[in-house]
């Protein structure tokens, strides 16, 4: 469904509840975008609200002001470009990994057998043993796996 209007964060989130998506919570979640935020704001991140992304609707702002000629004392220097340019980057690599996470969990569900006996889980994940039978793995197949926490990778 389109959307008008300009992408603030909120517009964002809104997109994405189409596709059953929490982004906030999922952003939040993201171990490389939670990390950077923490570094910005602070330990306490979940507690936090959409305030978080407000450099986006930030640049929203300074794009209608710019458009519309309104007159402004706050034109960003050249200096402050590299601070919205790694939110940018961490944000819509954040986004990019909620969507492609959501795509595995969905082919898990709906495309997939379900291994339910899982022998373990060794060298912090990086090694599973499983029991299967009249199932053949050959090299190239892919095996989605779900976190005790609901993540897919």
């Amino acid at each position: 469904m389109p959307s008008s209007g300009n992408l603030q964060h909120s517009k964002i989130v809104e997109a994405f509840m189409f596709l059953d998506i929490e982004l906030s919570v999922k952003l939040k979640a993201n171990n490389e975008f939670s990390e950077f935020l923490m570094e910005k704001y602070g330990k306490n991140i979940s507690n936090k609200g959409n305030d978080l992304f407000q450099i986006i609707d930030t640049l929203v702002i300074h794009r209608n002001d710019i458009a519309h000629g309104t007159k402004t004392d706050t034109i960003l220097g050249i200096t402050e470009f590299e601070n919205y340019i790694e939110f940018l980057e961490k944000y819509g690599k954040a986004i990019f990994e909620t969507i492609a996470e959501k795509e595995i969990q969905y082919e898990a569900k709906y495309l997939y057998k379900k291994i339910i006996n899982i022998k373990g889980v060794y060298r912090q994940g990086s090694i599973l043993c499983f029991e299967i039978e009249n199932i053949k793995i050959r090299t190239g197949d892919f095996i989605i796996i779900e976190t005790p926490d609901n993540h897919f990778f």
